[in-house]
Protein backbone atom coordinates (compact mmCIF):
# COMPACT_ATOMS: atom_id res chain seq x y z
CA UNK A 1 0.00 0.00 0.00
CA UNK A 2 1.41 3.44 -1.07
CA UNK A 3 0.92 6.61 0.64
CA UNK A 4 1.35 10.09 -0.81
CA UNK A 5 4.13 10.12 1.66
CA UNK A 6 5.49 6.66 0.72
CA UNK A 7 4.91 3.05 1.28
CA UNK A 8 3.00 1.49 4.20
CA UNK A 9 4.30 -1.56 5.43
CA UNK A 10 2.89 -2.65 8.71
CA UNK A 11 2.14 -6.12 10.50
CA UNK A 12 -1.26 -7.49 8.95
CA UNK A 13 -0.92 -6.87 5.36
CA UNK A 14 0.79 -9.83 4.78
CA UNK A 15 -0.64 -13.74 5.09
CA UNK A 16 -3.91 -12.84 4.82
CA UNK A 17 -6.00 -16.27 4.53
CA UNK A 18 -9.06 -16.11 2.34
CA UNK A 19 -10.50 -19.33 2.39
CA UNK A 20 -12.63 -20.38 -0.69
CA UNK A 21 -16.11 -18.96 -1.01
CA UNK A 22 -15.76 -16.24 1.84
CA UNK A 23 -14.24 -12.46 1.77
CA UNK A 24 -11.98 -10.90 3.84
CA UNK A 25 -12.70 -7.22 4.53
CA UNK A 26 -9.83 -4.82 5.60
CA UNK A 27 -10.07 -1.72 7.26
CA UNK A 28 -7.16 0.37 5.31
CA UNK A 29 -7.75 3.58 7.26
CA UNK A 30 -5.64 0.66 10.75
CA UNK A 31 -3.03 0.44 8.52
CA UNK A 32 -2.32 4.12 7.18
CA UNK A 33 -4.19 6.50 9.57
CA UNK A 34 -4.22 9.92 8.40
CA UNK A 35 -3.36 9.14 4.68
CA UNK A 36 -4.98 11.32 2.23
CA UNK A 37 -4.41 9.41 -0.61
CA UNK A 38 -4.11 5.55 -1.39
CA UNK A 39 -2.74 2.96 -4.34
CA UNK A 40 -3.15 -0.74 -2.78
CA UNK A 41 -1.35 -3.64 -4.64
CA UNK A 42 -2.98 -6.81 -3.89
CA UNK A 43 -1.20 -10.33 -4.74
CA UNK A 44 -1.93 -13.68 -4.00
CA UNK A 45 -0.52 -17.25 -3.49
CA UNK A 46 -1.95 -20.81 -4.09
CA UNK A 47 -5.59 -19.28 -5.49
CA UNK A 48 -6.67 -16.28 -7.50
CA UNK A 49 -8.53 -13.96 -5.89
CA UNK A 50 -10.87 -10.57 -6.78
CA UNK A 51 -10.34 -7.32 -4.65
CA UNK A 52 -12.24 -4.17 -4.72
CA UNK A 53 -11.90 -0.97 -3.03
CA UNK A 54 -14.44 0.81 -1.07
CA UNK A 55 -14.20 4.22 -0.07
CA UNK A 56 -16.63 6.55 1.71
CA UNK A 57 -16.44 10.31 3.15
CA UNK A 58 -18.14 12.31 6.27
CA UNK A 59 -17.22 15.39 6.93
CA UNK A 60 -18.19 15.94 10.59
CA UNK A 61 -21.69 14.49 10.12
CA UNK A 62 -22.08 15.40 6.60
CA UNK A 63 -22.09 12.87 4.37
CA UNK A 64 -20.14 13.19 1.79
CA UNK A 65 -20.64 10.18 -0.56
CA UNK A 66 -19.37 6.57 -1.56
CA UNK A 67 -17.55 4.01 -3.97
CA UNK A 68 -15.99 0.93 -4.67
CA UNK A 69 -13.87 0.08 -7.31
CA UNK A 70 -11.93 -2.62 -8.60
CA UNK A 71 -8.22 -2.76 -9.81
CA UNK A 72 -7.39 -0.66 -13.17
CA UNK A 73 -5.21 -1.77 -16.47
CA UNK A 74 -1.28 -3.03 -15.69
CA UNK A 75 1.49 -0.50 -15.39
CA UNK A 76 2.43 1.21 -19.14
CA UNK A 77 3.39 4.42 -20.53
CA UNK A 78 -0.03 5.14 -21.77
CA UNK A 79 -2.83 4.51 -19.90
CA UNK A 80 -6.89 5.81 -20.77
CA UNK A 81 -9.31 6.74 -18.39
CA UNK A 82 -12.47 6.39 -20.90
CA UNK A 83 -15.48 8.34 -18.68
CA UNK A 84 -14.71 10.71 -16.45
CA UNK A 85 -18.28 12.57 -15.53
CA UNK A 86 -18.34 16.36 -14.75
CA UNK A 87 -21.67 17.43 -13.72
CA UNK A 88 -22.45 20.45 -11.81
CA UNK A 89 -18.84 21.53 -12.22
CA UNK A 90 -18.93 25.28 -11.23
CA UNK A 91 -20.44 24.41 -7.73
CA UNK A 92 -17.91 21.83 -7.32
CA UNK A 93 -15.04 24.15 -8.49
CA UNK A 94 -16.48 27.08 -5.98
CA UNK A 95 -16.90 24.60 -3.12
CA UNK A 96 -13.31 22.67 -3.62
CA UNK A 97 -11.13 25.61 -2.01
CA UNK A 98 -13.09 25.59 1.12
CA UNK A 99 -11.17 23.53 3.93
CA UNK A 100 -12.12 19.88 3.96
CA UNK A 101 -13.62 20.04 0.73
CA UNK A 102 -10.74 19.77 -1.52
CA UNK A 103 -11.69 15.98 -2.31
CA UNK A 104 -14.24 17.30 -4.44
CA UNK A 105 -11.62 18.28 -7.32
CA UNK A 106 -11.42 16.41 -9.98
CA UNK A 107 -7.77 14.34 -9.91
CA UNK A 108 -6.17 11.76 -12.04
CA UNK A 109 -4.00 10.17 -9.46
CA UNK A 110 -0.64 8.24 -10.85
CA UNK A 111 1.60 5.67 -9.19
CA UNK A 112 4.77 4.74 -10.55
CA UNK A 113 5.54 0.90 -9.44
CA UNK A 114 9.03 1.00 -11.48
CA UNK A 115 12.26 2.13 -9.55
CA UNK A 116 12.53 5.70 -11.49
CA UNK A 117 10.39 8.91 -11.19
CA UNK A 118 7.54 9.34 -13.75
CA UNK A 119 7.42 12.78 -15.82
CA UNK A 120 3.19 12.94 -16.61
CA UNK A 121 1.19 14.38 -18.82
CA UNK A 122 -2.49 14.35 -19.00
CA UNK A 123 -4.16 15.30 -21.96
CA UNK A 124 -8.25 15.25 -22.54
CA UNK A 125 -9.70 13.73 -25.80
CA UNK A 126 -12.26 15.03 -27.59
CA UNK A 127 -15.64 14.13 -28.75
CA UNK A 128 -16.70 13.52 -32.55
CA UNK A 129 -12.74 14.91 -33.31
CA UNK A 130 -9.11 13.58 -33.37
CA UNK A 131 -7.26 14.18 -30.10
CA UNK A 132 -4.06 13.19 -31.26
CA UNK A 133 -2.44 16.37 -30.83
CA UNK A 134 -4.12 17.74 -27.82
CA UNK A 135 -2.02 19.27 -25.44
CA UNK A 136 -2.03 18.21 -22.13
CA UNK A 137 -3.24 20.39 -18.99
CA UNK A 138 -1.58 18.74 -16.35
CA UNK A 139 2.44 18.14 -16.67
CA UNK A 140 3.60 16.63 -12.84
CA UNK A 141 6.80 14.40 -11.94
CA UNK A 142 5.31 11.81 -9.92
CA UNK A 143 8.15 10.61 -7.30
CA UNK A 144 8.87 6.43 -7.24
CA UNK A 145 6.54 5.20 -4.22
CA UNK A 146 4.01 7.59 -3.67
CA UNK A 147 0.82 8.46 -4.85
CA UNK A 148 0.70 11.30 -6.69
CA UNK A 149 -3.18 13.60 -7.00
CA UNK A 150 -3.24 15.64 -10.53
CA UNK A 151 -5.68 18.63 -10.23
CA UNK A 152 -7.24 18.52 -13.21
CA UNK A 153 -8.35 22.28 -14.23
CA UNK A 154 -11.34 23.95 -15.37
CA UNK A 155 -13.05 20.94 -16.87
CA UNK A 156 -16.85 22.01 -17.49
CA UNK A 157 -20.06 20.35 -17.46
CA UNK A 158 -19.08 17.04 -19.92
CA UNK A 159 -18.15 13.51 -20.14
CA UNK A 160 -14.29 12.98 -20.87
CA UNK A 161 -11.44 10.55 -21.42
CA UNK A 162 -8.44 11.17 -20.29
CA UNK A 163 -4.72 10.40 -21.95
CA UNK A 164 -2.15 9.89 -19.27
CA UNK A 165 1.65 9.70 -20.74
CA UNK A 166 4.39 9.01 -19.13
CA UNK A 167 8.52 8.19 -19.75
CA UNK A 168 8.07 5.49 -17.29
CA UNK A 169 5.35 2.67 -16.79
CA UNK A 170 2.08 4.22 -14.54
CA UNK A 171 -0.61 2.82 -12.54
CA UNK A 172 -3.62 5.57 -13.06
CA UNK A 173 -7.37 6.56 -11.94
CA UNK A 174 -9.40 9.47 -11.99
CA UNK A 175 -12.06 10.86 -9.29
CA UNK A 176 -14.94 13.04 -10.35
CA UNK A 177 -17.42 14.29 -7.78
CA UNK A 178 -20.61 16.54 -7.88
CA UNK A 179 -22.17 18.76 -5.58
CA UNK A 180 -26.93 19.37 -5.88
CA UNK A 181 -27.55 23.23 -4.75
CA UNK A 182 -28.93 21.65 -1.46
CA UNK A 183 -25.81 20.17 -0.95
CA UNK A 184 -26.06 16.88 -1.51
CA UNK A 185 -22.75 15.88 -2.78
CA UNK A 186 -21.13 12.45 -4.02
CA UNK A 187 -17.69 11.31 -5.91
CA UNK A 188 -16.65 8.34 -8.27
CA UNK A 189 -13.55 6.81 -9.37
CA UNK A 190 -12.51 5.71 -12.26
CA UNK A 191 -9.85 3.43 -13.30
CA UNK A 192 -7.76 3.30 -16.27
CA UNK A 193 -9.46 0.77 -18.73
CA UNK A 194 -7.49 -2.36 -20.78
CA UNK A 195 -7.84 -2.89 -24.04
CA UNK A 196 -10.72 -4.46 -25.42
CA UNK A 197 -11.76 -7.37 -27.87
CA UNK A 198 -13.13 -7.52 -30.35
CA UNK A 199 -16.85 -8.51 -29.26
CA UNK A 200 -17.62 -7.23 -25.93
CA UNK A 201 -20.74 -7.13 -24.15
CA UNK A 202 -21.57 -4.94 -21.41
CA UNK A 203 -23.73 -4.77 -18.61
CA UNK A 204 -25.41 -1.50 -17.75
CA UNK A 205 -26.61 -1.86 -13.63
CA UNK A 206 -29.49 0.83 -12.65
CA UNK A 207 -27.99 4.40 -11.99
CA UNK A 208 -28.67 7.58 -13.65
CA UNK A 209 -28.31 8.87 -17.09
CA UNK A 210 -25.48 6.29 -18.54
CA UNK A 211 -23.80 6.64 -21.31
CA UNK A 212 -21.07 4.19 -22.78
CA UNK A 213 -17.73 6.16 -23.98
CA UNK A 214 -15.22 5.04 -26.28
CA UNK A 215 -12.03 5.72 -26.31
CA UNK A 216 -9.58 5.34 -29.52
CA UNK A 217 -6.00 5.87 -28.27
CA UNK A 218 -4.96 4.62 -32.23
CA UNK A 219 -4.63 7.14 -34.70
CA UNK A 220 -7.30 5.74 -37.11
CA UNK A 221 -10.59 6.52 -37.44
CA UNK A 222 -12.66 3.05 -36.01
CA UNK A 223 -16.11 2.08 -36.66
CA UNK A 224 -17.55 0.10 -34.23
CA UNK A 225 -21.18 -1.63 -33.90
CA UNK A 226 -23.22 -0.87 -30.80
CA UNK A 227 -26.28 -3.33 -30.71
CA UNK A 228 -25.64 -2.85 -34.05
CA UNK A 229 -25.64 0.99 -34.64
CA UNK A 230 -22.13 2.61 -36.22
CA UNK A 231 -20.42 4.63 -34.32
CA UNK A 232 -17.52 6.63 -35.21
CA UNK A 233 -14.92 7.28 -33.24
CA UNK A 234 -11.80 9.44 -34.49
CA UNK A 235 -7.92 8.64 -34.05
CA UNK A 236 -6.84 9.93 -30.32
CA UNK A 237 -10.57 10.66 -29.92
CA UNK A 238 -13.35 9.58 -28.10
CA UNK A 239 -17.56 8.94 -28.13
CA UNK A 240 -20.51 8.82 -25.96
CA UNK A 241 -23.20 6.88 -26.26
CA UNK A 242 -26.68 7.24 -24.16
CA UNK A 243 -27.15 3.19 -23.06
CA UNK A 244 -30.30 2.22 -20.98
CA UNK A 245 -29.97 1.36 -17.22
CA UNK A 246 -30.55 -2.65 -16.88
CA UNK A 247 -29.44 -3.03 -20.27
CA UNK A 248 -26.73 -5.38 -21.70
CA UNK A 249 -25.08 -3.94 -24.69
CA UNK A 250 -22.96 -5.65 -27.40
CA UNK A 251 -20.22 -4.26 -28.82
CA UNK A 252 -18.18 -5.40 -32.68
CA UNK A 253 -15.31 -4.42 -34.24
CA UNK A 254 -14.39 -3.03 -31.04
CA UNK A 255 -10.67 -4.85 -30.56
CA UNK A 256 -7.81 -2.83 -29.00
CA UNK A 257 -10.27 0.47 -28.02
CA UNK A 258 -10.83 1.82 -24.32
CA UNK A 259 -14.40 1.76 -22.96
CA UNK A 260 -16.19 3.04 -19.78
CA UNK A 261 -19.81 3.44 -18.58
CA UNK A 262 -20.51 6.30 -16.50
CA UNK A 263 -24.02 7.68 -14.55
CA UNK A 264 -24.52 10.85 -13.05
CA UNK A 265 -27.07 13.38 -11.65
CA UNK A 266 -27.15 16.63 -9.51
CA UNK A 267 -26.38 14.23 -6.68
CA UNK A 268 -25.11 10.75 -7.53
CA UNK A 269 -22.44 9.60 -9.50
CA UNK A 270 -20.39 6.46 -10.61
CA UNK A 271 -18.59 4.61 -12.99
CA UNK A 272 -16.79 1.37 -14.26
CA UNK A 273 -14.23 0.80 -16.31
CA UNK A 274 -15.19 -2.13 -19.54
CA UNK A 275 -12.90 -5.18 -19.08
CA UNK A 276 -12.63 -8.42 -20.50
CA UNK A 277 -13.63 -11.55 -18.46
CA UNK A 278 -10.55 -13.28 -17.16
CA UNK A 279 -9.94 -16.72 -19.37
CA UNK A 280 -9.95 -18.66 -16.33
CA UNK A 281 -12.82 -16.92 -14.57
CA UNK A 282 -16.27 -19.53 -13.92
CA UNK A 283 -19.49 -18.49 -12.47
CA UNK A 284 -19.85 -15.18 -10.57
CA UNK A 285 -21.22 -14.68 -7.27
CA UNK A 286 -22.18 -11.62 -5.60
CA UNK A 287 -21.84 -10.75 -2.20
CA UNK A 288 -23.25 -8.17 0.27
Amino acid sequence: MLTETGAVNVAGMDGIVVPPGTQQVLPLAAFAPGAEALAVHVTSRGGQIAASLQQSTVRVLEAGGADITGGGAAPAVEQVVAGLRVTGGERVQERSGEPDWADLAAVVRVVVPGEVPANVEVAVLPVAGSGADAEPIVEAEVPVGEVGDLVLPGLVDGTYTLRITSDQPIVAAARSAVLAEDGANDFAWQPASSPLGDEPAVVVPDGPSPQLVLANPGTDERIVLVDGEEIAVAGGGSAVVGVDAGATVRLADAEGLRAGVTFADAARIAAFPVEAPSPVAGSIRMRP
